[in-house]
C-alpha cells in the first residue's frame, strides 16, 4: 500500500458512502442503500495454495452478497505489480471467510477486485489487467482539492448493482477525511498526537477518570474495528507510548494524566473542575504546545519503556 493522497482519501470515502455521510450525497444513499460496510484495511487473505494479499480495504453487503477487494496505489506503471494481481486473481470465496479478514458467507456470494489509480495512469492499468486476464475494474481518480471524481474504466464489476453505481461515477467537493487521519501503512507518534491529546482533554473535560489503552483505542480512532490486527498493534503501541510522554509533560503546570500502574499501563485523568476558565485555556494551550513537540521530535522507535 502507497503512503499517498489516495491512501488518505479512499478509505475516508468508502467509510462516508458506508456511513451515509451527508457530504457525499447522493452517492453515500446509493451505495449504503446496498447494503456495503467496512469491513477491513490491509488484513490479511490466504489464498488455498497459500499465497497472501492484503488489500487495502474491504468492502462487504450482506444485502446484496457481494465484497469488493480494493487496491489503490501511486504507481505510474503497473508492471511491478503482476505477482500481486496474479495473488488476486486466485482468491475465492472460501478463502474470504478462512483468511484474517473472516468475511460473512453471506457477503461472499460474488466478490470483485478493483484497483485504484490516479486518473492519468488508470487508463494504462485498465490495459494492463486486460492483456493479463485479471477481469479488475479500474477506478480512476482525480483530486480535486479537497474533492475528488472517480470514474470506472475497463471490464466492468460482476455484480449488477455495484457495476451500475460505478458506471455513473462519483464526484464530489469534499471528502470527510475525519474517520481515518493517517494512512494505515506509514504512520508515526505525530500522526496521531492531535488526535490523542483530542481526546485525553476530552476526558479531562469530562472527569472521565481511569483507563488503559486497550480501552482509548477504540474511543480515540473512529476506524480502529476495521483495522488489521498488525495496524492495531502498532496504533497500540505508538498511543501508548504518546501517554507516557503526555503524563510527563505539564500543561500549564497541571499534568492531564498521570500513569497509576503498568503492565498494563493505567492511566488517572486530573479533573478539570478543580481548575478556572482562565486555567482551562491555558492548559489547552500548551497541550498544543505538547503535540507540536510530539511532531518536530524524532519518531518514537518501538516501546518507549518510560
Amino acid at each position: 500500500m502507497a503512503s499517498s493522497s489516495l491512501s488518505k482519501i479512499l478509505p475516508n470515502l468508502f467509510i462516508g458512502l458506508c456511513k451515509r455521510n451527508r457530504l457525499l450525497e447522493p452517492y453515500a444513499e446509493q451505495f449504503s442503500g446496498m447494503g456495503y460496510e467496512p469491513w477491513a484495511i490491509d488484513e490479511q487473505v490466504r489464498t488455498e495454495s497459500g499465497r497472501e494479499t492484503r488489500p487495502d480495504m474491504i468492502l462487504c453487503s450482506t444485502k446484496i452478497g457481494n465484497t469488493i477487494l480494493i487496491e489503490w496505489t501511486d504507481a505510474t506503471v503497473p508492471d511491478n505489480k503482476q505477482d500481486q494481481f496474479e495473488r488476486y486473481s486466485e482468491i475465492k470465496a472460501g478463502d474470504l471467510t478462512t483468511s484474517m479478514a473472516a468475511l460473512p458467507p453471506a457477503a461472499v456470494i460474488t466478490h470483485d477486485v478493483s484497483v485504484a489509480a490516479h486518473k492519468a495512469y488508470s487508463q494504462a492499468f485498465s490495459d494492463f489487467l486486460e492483456q493479463n486476464g485479471h477481469n479488475f475494474p479500474t477506478l480512476g481518480c482525480q483530486l480535486n482539492g479537497s474533492g475528488i471524481t472517480i470514474t470506472m474504466e475497463g471490464v466492468g464489476f460482476g455484480e449488477s448493482q455495484t457495476n451500475r453505481f460505478f458506471q455513473n461515477g462519483i464526484s464530489v467537493n469534499r471528502v470527510p477525511t475525519g474517520y481515518m487521519t493517517f494512512t494505515a501503512d506509514q504512520f508515526t507518534d505525530a500522526d496521531v498526537a492531535q488526535q490523542i491529546a483530542s481526546h485525553v482533554y476530552q476526558r479531562f473535560i469530562q472527569d472521565a477518570g481511569d483507563f488503559n489503552v486497550n480501552e482509548f483505542c477504540p474511543i480515540c480512532y473512529d476506524a480502529w474495528p476495521i483495522f488489521s490486527t498488525v495496524i492495531q498493534g502498532r496504533l497500540r503501541n505508538i498511543t501508548r507510548n504518546v501517554l507516557l510522554l503526555l503524563a510527563q509533560y505539564p500543561c500549564a503546570n497541571v499534568h492531564l494524566i498521570r500513569r497509576i500502574s503498568t503492565n498494563p499501563s493505567v492511566f488517572r485523568t486530573a479533573n478539570a473542575s478543580d481548575y478556572n476558565a482562565r486555567k482551562l485555556h491555558s492548559i489547552r494551550t500548551n497541550l498544543s504546545k505538547f503535540v507540536r513537540y510530539v511532531q518536530r521530535r524524532p519518531p518514537i522507535q518501538g516501546d518507549l519503556g518510560l
